[in-house]
């Protein structure tokens, strides 16, 4: 019916995770977060009653860029920590210069056997 072709378009526009994301954050039991350029999902466990946000880098961003989103929103929404999932390497020579003590930079599990591989 056209209601219900109107609601799942509707449920579709507003979701704006890539399959990708969304396994990964499945894989991590997260609450998915749509619409938000700085947090992905939140971590199902809380650390000192505040949630942790997570990050994914997106494939246009560098490392340095998705920091920085993550940074923002814990700023803005009061948060301590937040985890940053990077997917692919940056042509910089430094991906990073100096991550904040508050974040973690976790390699998604694809990266890792991509950078073992080439070294073999």
């Amino acid at each position: 019916s056209y209601r219900t072709s109107l609601l799942n378009k509707g449920i579709e526009a507003y979701r704006t995770k890539t399959e990708e994301e969304e396994n990964i954050l499945k894989l991590l039991q997260a609450k998915i977060v749509q619409r938000n350029k700085g947090i992905d999902g939140f971590l199902p466990k809380h650390f000192q009653k505040k949630p942790i946000p997570i990050k994914i880098q997106k494939n246009n961003e560098c490392l340095n860029e998705s920091i920085s989103l993550l940074q923002n929103a814990i700023n803005s929404k009061k948060l301590d920590f937040g985890v940053v999932i990077k997917t692919h390497s940056d042509n910089l020579l430094f991906d990073f210069d100096t991550i904040p003590e508050n974040i973690i930079v976790v390699d998604h599990f694809e990266l890792t056997i991509e950078k073992w591989l080439s070294k073999s």
